[in-house]
C-alpha cells in the first residue's frame, strides 16, 4: 500500500506541474487593477497583470507562462493603437536577472532598451517552473524619455503581453502566444476592465518582440478542466490510501 500511495502522489504531483494555472488576485477590480480582468474556472494558463496605485508610481506584478528551462524574457507593451510598433515595454529576463524599460520602434517592431535612473524601481524576477514572477513600480509621469516612455495616467494606451528565448541577452523571436487588450485600459481605475483580442501585427525580425496572434491565451478547455478534477480526485486516492 505504502508503494501505491508513492506512485499516486508522485502522478499528482507531474499533473500538478503539467498543468499548472496562475491564481487571480482577489482584490482584482477593486483595489487592484487586472488583466485579464477576470480568469476561466481554475485560473488563467498563460499570463496575468495586476497593478496598484503607489504615490508617483504603479506597482505591478506580472505572471507569465515561460520555458522552465533556458534563458527567457517576459514583457509587457503600452501602445496607443494596440500594436507592437511605437509601444512603451517593460521587459523581464531570466538569466541574466534583470528587468528593464524599453521601447519599440515607430518605423518598426525592433526593440531597444533605454537607461533611466527613476523610471523603474523594486523590480524583482524569479522563475518557478514553467512561470516567471516579475514585480516593478513604474513611475506614472516620466520625465525621461518622454516620447518613448508614456505617462501612465492617460485613457488611451492598450496593454500587450508576449514573451520568448534571450539569445546572448538579447530578446529574440518570441513565442506564438502575444496578446493585447481589445480596447483601451485605465491604469488609474483599478474597476476598469476590458476583454483581449489577438494582435495583426506585421511578422518581426528575429530580435523583434511582436508577431500575429489567432489564439488567445486565456481560454478555458474541457481537458484543463477534467485535469483539475483528476488532480483533486488524486489527491483524495493519496489521503483514502494513507
Amino acid at each position: 500500500m505504502f508503494q501505491a500511495t508513492i506512485i499516486v502522489a508522485l502522478t499528482c504531483l507531474h499533473l500538478s506541474l503539467i498543468f499548472a494555472v496562475i491564481t487571480p488576485d482577489p482584490q482584482c477590480g477593486s483595489t487592484k487593477g487586472c488583466y485579464p480582468p477576470t480568469c476561466p474556472v481554475g485560473g488563467c494558463k498563460d499570463f496575468h497583470l495586476r497593478w496598484e496605485d503607489a504615490a508617483e508610481y504603479i506597482r505591478f506584478k506580472m505572471v507569465a507562462s515561460v520555458p522552465s528551462t533556458g534563458n527567457v524574457w517576459a514583457a509587457i507593451g503600452f501602445s496607443k493603437d494596440n500594436q507592437m510598433k511605437n509601444s512603451s515595454v517593460v521587459m523581464c529576463k531570466v538569466d541574466p536577472t534583470t528587468v528593464e524599460i524599453g521601447y519599440t520602434d515607430p518605423l518598426k517592431n525592433s526593440y531597444a532598451a533605454l537607461k533611466t535612473v527613476s523610471t523603474l524601481t523594486n523590480v524583482s524576477v524569479a522563475r518557478n517552473g514553467s512561470y516567471m514572477t516579475c514585480t516593478f513600480a513604474r513611475i506614472k509621469k516620466p520625465t525621461e524619455f518622454p516620447t518613448q516612455i508614456f505617462a501612465l495616467n492617460q485613457t488611451d494606451l492598450y496593454l500587450l503581453n508576449a514573451h520568448g528565448p534571450l539569445i546572448d541577452g538579447i530578446p529574440g523571436y518570441h513565442n506564438a502566444i502575444r496578446q493585447a487588450s481589445a480596447s483601451t485600459l485605465s491604469f488609474v481605475n483599478m474597476t476598469d476592465t476590458t476583454p483581449i483580442l489577438p494582435t495583426t501585427d506585421a511578422p518581426p525580425t528575429s530580435t523583434q518582440m511582436a508577431t500575429p496572434s489567432t489564439t488567445p491565451a486565456n481560454t478555458a478547455t474541457p481537458l484543463k478542466i477534467t485535469i483539475s478534477s483528476m488532480f483533486l480526485t488524486c489527491l483524495a486516492v493519496v489521503v483514502t490510501l494513507l
